[in-house]
């Protein structure tokens, strides 16, 4: 398929999984979304209507889940000193010793000729790539990024709640042909992730769930034909099917979701991980109150063995809201052990700090 067929191909997936999400809700007692994303997609919902020449400018529709204002990098005055910028939102910690092709940077957008960001010895960033190499920098720190590149065969990479896909397309250009990433999401938002893996990785298969193929056959035997695969949040349960996950990826959207949804992608974890998950995520959000009596690391601890301990966070940053805890876990029914050495890097507003591990068994 060419460009235009491609996203054509998204758009009427895409349709499809809401008609059958619709048909799922009136017929089952599924979970509803969090208040958060019922309020967000009732504003996306238009994306669907975008043409293809308008997706290739998709990165302009992202401000809402980003939390990143594009207008920010656009002739700002006074102009902005990168290494100063760098410093300030933790890009330059978070690199200071990772190999260069291992930096994550913001694509170009066809056609425009101002980036999406601060060119950085390079490198354009802002503060969603700054969350990007907050996870690719600590898995290459802690030991699992090489474990993939060494590998002959592919991984299975599993993130949920992708956003627009901004990591999926940092880390796949990292891991290229070796690993099939799978992104799990609200059929809305594979909208968003779809349209820019696609306008960024024109040379990548890419598979857009269809309930006539998504079989456990298809799980099993041809899913590594793909690079990319995007499915919708009720097939959660088909995933079941794999042979194994060796990657689950959650940055900052589990706080979003009801406890019951985050559950059951923990369960997931914990049944079908045989490496590792990464969580870098609000202890809970303050406009989201259904995770309640639980935090997100009280769940974590619940199913995982987790890197660095949580007894470490304690008193560590200031109880702010928006401030993450980013950990590694192994199943806790697993006879795993994280990679010998390593260390954790972590930003949260203005602190950095480092955790250091030998190795810690699970």
């Amino acid at each position: 398929m060419d460009y235009q067929e491609k996203i054509e191909n998204l758009k009427r997936n895409v349709a499809q999984m809401l008609l059958q999400r619709n048909e799922q809700t009136c017929n089952t007692d599924d979970q509803p979304l969090s208040p958060i994303w019922s309020e967000a997609l009732s504003v996306l919902d238009y994306a669907i209507n975008l043409s293809p020449k308008n997706f290739l400018n998709i990165r302009f529709h992202t401000d809402l889940f980003t939390a990143d204002r594009i207008s920010t990098y656009w002739h700002p005055y006074p102009p902005i000193d990168p290494e100063k910028y760098a410093e300030a939102c933790g890009y330059k910690f978070l690199t200071e010793d990772i190999p260069e092709a291992y930096w994550a940077s913001e694509p170009e957008v066809p056609g425009a000729s101002i980036p999406l960001g601060i060119d950085y010895r390079g490198r354009i960033i802002n503060q969603a790539t700054m969350r990007y190499q907050r996870c690719i920098s600590n898995l290459y720190l802690v030991g699992i990024l090489p474990q993939f590149l060494e590998k002959r065969d592919n991984s299975t990479i599993l993130e949920v709640g992708a956003g627009h896909g901004g990591l999926a397309h940092a880390l796949g250009s990292i891991l290229m042909h070796k690993s099939t990433y799978i992104i799990i999401d609200l059929p809305e938002m594979l909208l968003f992730s779809g349209g820019y893996l696609i306008v960024n990785n024109p040379k990548k298969n890419i598979y857009v769930y269809d309930k006539d193929t998504f079989t456990p056959e298809f799980l099993t035997e041809r899913i590594h034909d793909y690079d990319y695969v995007l499915i919708p949040n009720y097939a959660v349960r088909d995933l079941y099917a794999l042979d194994e996950i060796n990657l689950m990826v959650n940055l900052l959207s589990f706080p979003e979701m009801t406890r019951e949804q985050v559950d059951e992608y923990l369960q997931l974890g914990q049944s079908k991980l045989s490496g590792y998950l990464c969580s870098d995520n609000m202890d809970k959000h303050p406009y989201n109150n259904q995770l309640a009596p639980d935090t997100i690391t009280t769940m974590l601890e619940s199913r995982f063995h987790l890197l660095p301990s949580p007894q470490l966070y304690e008193g560590l940053f200031e109880e702010l809201a928006w401030n993450t805890k980013l950990y590694f876990g192994i199943s806790n029914d697993k006879e795993n052990r994280f990679p010998e050495g390593g260390r954790i890097k972590h930003v949260a507003g203005r602190n950095k700090v480092t955790f250091c591990h030998s190795n810690q068994a699970a």
